[in-house]
């Protein structure tokens, strides 16, 4: 049994990029939230930490004129008058010293002075503030606000002395000194706060996008870029192995399959060049003969005609030897516009009677096996009463088979015309020598020739290459083989889709 990081890293590589993008995204947005949410706490509760010991050192003062200095104090909310509030003087600690008006001390950047009371509009419109008030500023305050209050406010007077006889620092006025915290540290911490979400996210996003190129995309893209390079280059002697089954995986298939084709198209090419030069030199050696034996009688005619040393019958001769000469010439040019022909014959198929179609093919047949003194024997199994298909085609086709199985033959071709499905199958046998084993591997390239035979010469190797082309505009193809006795040859051309069954 797999290990499961074994299973979910093979399903990985297996499934498809849009299923791996989305289960990339899923486990990004879950580290990143749990991520920010752990360093927005650990950030959140340093800067309360910061906060609390800022604030321990806030709290209520009140001003001593004698000491020019904000000092703490607590309100006695139960001594004077019920509505009046007296603030006392409180011993120092570490949390709460005195603040001097004239020389505030270190911190006085953070700290912010407020009128202690809860204002009303009256207050506010003689003078009061809700403001901070400045530290210099606070003597006159205290003593603008004191001239407002009426008489009788409450005073210290009735408050009791210490052992030593003296009475604490009191006041009607109360100011609260709020401590914010120092060196920036708090600011930083709640910017870095606001900030730790978006920022984690976008760097966990930013590395699984470069995970996801590294796991997904980089081997298959730089394998198709290098792929495409060398076929640019004309190299094709190379092999692509997908290493996923997703899209790039398919399309890195799809590559190879492309530089497969690429190569069998090369070599086939290559061997049809090599085919056509071998071709072109048989035939420039064939023709040597016609035109050197042309050449000959031409010059013999020329030398011994005028002086009457040849005689009619040698003349005669001479001529009809010429003629056949002219005649084998013309039938390589034939042959070779006809191959010409092929790249622009355009296959149109149409409904046509399939009985008529049989009927002029055995005609062929008969009248193709006569001319070479052979008999012929036409099979048509029952087929569809209309074939779509170019009957021209089939036509060309079977009379180029019909006459080299009529040459070759000793005594009989046959002619074999059946449905296979909705395909039409033409089949021509002979009953001749068959094919050499080289001829049923090269019979159907153009220009081939089998030179064990002694007529090798008598022809261009056209026939076979012209109707394997012809079927193959039309989707089908031509098979050779020989007859199951041995004693003959047997071609199969095949003609795909034309029945409607």
């Amino acid at each position: 049994m797999l290990h499961p990081l074994r299973r979910l890293r093979a399903f990985m590589r297996s499934c498809s990029l849009k299923t791996a993008f989305a289960i990339y995204a899923i486990a990004a947005t879950v580290v990143a939230l749990a991520v920010s949410t752990g360093a927005a706490s650990v950030l959140s509760n340093a800067s309360s930490e910061i906060w609390r010991e800022s604030s321990a050192r806030s709290g209520m003062y009140i001003y001593v004129s004698d000491a020019n200095a904000l000092v703490p104090a607590e309100a006695l909310s139960w001594y004077g008058n019920e509505d009046d509030s007296l603030y006392v003087e409180v011993p120092e600690d570490e949390s709460a010293l005195a603040i001097r008006i004239d020389e505030p001390g270190s911190d006085s950047e953070s700290m912010r002075v407020y009128d202690g009371r809860i204002l009303d509009g009256e207050d506010l419109a003689e003078g009061a503030t809700d403001d901070p008030i400045p530290l210099a500023a606070v003597p006159a305050y205290d003593e603008a606000q004191k001239r407002r209050l009426p008489e009788g406010a409450a005073d210290g007077s009735l408050l009791p002395a210490d052992e030593r006889g003296e009475k604490p620092a009191s006041s009607v006025m109360s100011y609260y000194v709020a401590h914010h915290p120092e060196d920036g540290a708090y600011d930083a911490l709640q910017l870095l706060t606001f900030l730790v979400f978006p920022g984690v996210f976008a760097l966990v996003f930013v590395a699984t996008a470069h995970l996801f190129y590294r796991n997904h995309l980089k081997q298959p893209i730089a394998t198709m870029r290098g792929a495409a390079q060398r076929i640019a280059e004309n190299d094709l002697d190379f092999e692509l192995a997908p290493d996923s089954g997703n899209e790039l995986g398919k399309l890195t298939e799809s590559f190879e399959t492309m530089r497969a084709s690429l190569v069998t198209s090369n070599r086939e090419m290559w061997r049809m060049v090599e085919a056509r030069k071998e071709a072109n030199a048989a035939f420039a050696h064939d023709l040597r003969t016609p035109l050197t034996v042309l050449g000959g009688q031409l010059e013999m005619l020329a030398s011994y005609t005028a002086s009457g040393s040849l005689a009619a019958d040698q003349i005669e001769e001479m001529a009809r030897s010429s003629q056949r000469q002219v005649e084998r010439i013309e039938r390589y040019i034939e042959a070779m516009r006809d191959l010409a022909k092929l790249d622009d014959c355009e296959v149109v198929a149409v409904d046509v009677d399939a009985s008529r179609l049989v009927e002029r093919l055995g005609e062929a047949a008969r009248a193709l096996a006569a001319d070479c003194g052979k008999r012929s024997d036409v099979i048509a199994s029952e087929l569809p009463e209309t074939a779509r298909l170019d009957a021209d085609v089939v036509e060309r086709v079977a009379g180029n088979l019909l006459a080299n199985a009529a040459r070759y033959a000793t005594s009989l071709v046959v002619l074999v015309c059946a449905a296979d499905g909705s395909d039409l199958v033409v089949t021509v046998e002979d009953d001749g020598p068959g094919f050499s084993a080289e001829a049923l591997e090269q019979g159907l390239e153009p220009y081939y020739r089998d030179t064990s035979r002694p007529d090798s010469s008598e022809h261009f190797g056209l026939g076979l290459g012209i109707c394997s082309l012809l079927v193959a505009k039309c989707g089908g193809s031509v098979a050779l083989s020989n007859r199951f006795d041995e004693t003959g040859a047997r071609v199969e051309a095949r003609f795909p889709g034309v029945f409607n069954r």
